[in-house]
């Protein structure tokens, strides 16, 4: 088994280097297997802060967080394939839906929503909705 900890990050937070490496202890000690962070940048700057390795002070220990930044999300904006691929298509959406092909993006996130239940739907949906800029929301 591994755990994940996924944190959408949608801008610089130096407070993070204390809590991210709490996060992955408390997981890792809850559920007994190993966990890695997962970091979800919107912005660029923000994937090359989050990368920055973190030193633990116990020598050998440092974490390096694992980032997903917009260069490396694909542009989903056909429809079937949301539907086949709803989480990619959410992180297609917080990378790219202010874009320059944001609208098709975001209505390709419709039929992502249609194929997820309702728990996820609105989780998916906030996480989604508090990384567009305010044009974007609308």
């Amino acid at each position: 088994m591994l755990a994940i900890v996924v944190e959408a990050q949608l801008a610089i937070d130096r407070g993070k280097e204390w809590s991210w490496p709490v996060y992955l202890a408390t997981l890792r000690a809850r559920l007994k297997c190993p966990a890695i962070l997962l970091v979800v940048c919107t912005h660029p700057a923000v994937a090359r802060w989050g990368i920055t390795p973190i030193p633990m002070g116990q020598p050998g220990w440092v974490l390096t967080p694992l980032v997903l930044s917009p260069g490396l999300v694909p542009t989903i904006t056909d429809a079937e394939e949301a539907a086949r691929t709803p989480e990619l298509t959410i992180l297609s959406a917080m990378a790219h839906g202010s874009g320059p092909h944001g609208s098709a993006v975001l209505k390709a996130l419709i039929s992502a929503f249609e194929t997820l239940d309702e728990p996820f739907a609105t989780l998916y949906s906030d996480v989604v909705h508090r990384s567009l800029p305010q044009a974007a929301r609308h």
